[in-house]
């Protein structure tokens, strides 16, 4: 948990900030925890007005959206715990300007060697 606080940190970001989005996070979507990483995410409707990361309990999500992803394991790994199957993942990166970045879930998972 010192490396996720001290990332948000990096981003400006308080411990507050980390302690209200994993509360939002257990509550309201998916929180993957192990000794060598640690995710936030949520399923999404891409096709909303709504930014996914302002979606929450959407009735027919198509894509996972990662809010938070530290660690040492590599994504692949992560990846194979999702709860279940939706056809596109998208997350927003806080060093490379911020937009959303969406990839096909089949396709990164084969890029990814799954």
């Amino acid at each position: 948990m010192t490396e996720a606080l001290q990332a948000y940190a990096a981003f400006g970001l308080n411990p507050t900030d980390f302690n209200r989005d994993m509360q939002n996070y257990t509550a309201h979507g998916y929180v993957l925890l192990r000794g060598d990483f640690l995710a936030m995410g949520k399923p999404v409707d891409l096709s909303s007005a709504r930014a996914p990361r302002d979606q929450w309990h959407v009735a027919d999500p198509d894509a996972w959206y990662i809010h938070f992803f530290i660690g040492k394991e590599r994504l692949s790994n992560a990846l194979s715990l999702l709860p279940f199957y939706l056809p596109s993942i998208c997350f927003e990166r806080f060093t490379r300007g911020g937009r959303l970045r969406i990839y096909k879930l089949k396709e990164l998972a084969k890029k990814l060697g799954l």
